[in-house]
C-alpha cells in the first residue's frame, strides 16, 4: 500500500510542476508531453521502491513501458 501511495504522490507532484510551467510560459502542450514521461517515472518508481529483488522478469517490462514512454514524449515534443 505505501508503495501506492507513493507511486501516486509522485506522479502528482511531477504533473503539477509541468503544468505550472505549462501555465507560466502559455503552451499547454508540456502538460501531454509531461504524459508519456510520468508512465516512465512510475513505472521505474514503483520497480526501485518494490522489496523484490529485481530480475530480467520484472525489469524487462519497465524498460520496454520506458522505451514507449520515451518515445511517446518525444513524437509529442517534435509536435
Amino acid at each position: 500500500m505505501e508503495l501506492f501511495l507513493v507511486a501516486i504522490l509522485v506522479i502528482f507532484i511531477h504533473m503539477n510542476i509541468f503544468f505550472l510551467i505549462s501555465m507560466y510560459k502559455k503552451n499547454n502542450g508540456l502538460v501531454d508531453i509531461a504524459w508519456g514521461l510520468g508512465f516512465v517515472l512510475v513505472s521505474f518508481i514503483t520497480l526501485f521502491f518494490s522489496n523484490q529483488e529485481i530480475t530480467a522478469r520484472l525489469l524487462l517490462p519497465n524498460i520496454l513501458v520506458g522505451i514507449w514512454g520515451l518515445r511517446l514524449s518525444y513524437h509529442l515534443f517534435k509536435r
